[in-house]
């Protein structure tokens, strides 16, 4: 009888384990959600308009700062891109979009604003790999870290630079 109590301890510290566990740990991004969506794209449309290379890589460095930090997704693409979007028109109105259709823009925009919203879940449902896996940073390519940080080479050809933090 005193074999079956490691077994069991083990089999109870697996299902806390699982059942403790946010939803996403998995496979590293939230459910998608509206608001994850929504925020998602606006930050992608902010960052890189309809560049889906320069989208999917920014939400994996969001993805993997949020991880490293043990913040939520959300929380972590607030604070990390739409901080910065009221220095630009661009940014203030990316804060207004939404994931319906908009009147006031053309045929063509609202084509490919669908198309980078069903991108943005595409990702979110882990279907498209990261095509810069080593960065932890993104900006223009004009940027010049503050930090100790190394332009890290993409698969897909990027807009914006990604980085990878220099750990000393």
């Amino acid at each position: 009888m005193s074999f079956l109590k490691p077994v069991v301890l083990g089999l109870m510290a697996i299902t806390v384990d699982l059942v403790c566990q946010p939803a996403y740990a998995q496979d590293g991004f939230p459910p998608a959600s509206e608001d994850v969506v929504l925020w998602s794209a606006r930050s992608c449309y902010a960052e890189a308009t309809w560049s889906f290379a320069d989208c999917t890589a920014l939400l994996h460095v969001i993805r993997k700062r949020a991880e490293r930090t043990n913040w939520s997704f959300l929380k972590m693409l607030k604070q990390y891109s739409v901080s910065n979007w009221v220095q630009s028109d661009h940014g203030k109105r990316a804060v207004r979009l939404k994931l319906s259709h908009d009147a006031r823009q053309s045929a063509t925009w609202n084509e490919n604003w669908r198309a980078l919203v069903d991108h943005v879940v595409a990702v979110l449902n882990s279907g498209v790999s990261d095509p810069c896996p080593r960065a932890d940073h993104w900006a223009a390519t004009y940027y010049a870290p503050r930090s100790p940080m190394r332009r890290v080479r993409c698969t897909e050809k990027v807009a914006n630079a990604f980085w990878v933090s220099v750990r000393g």
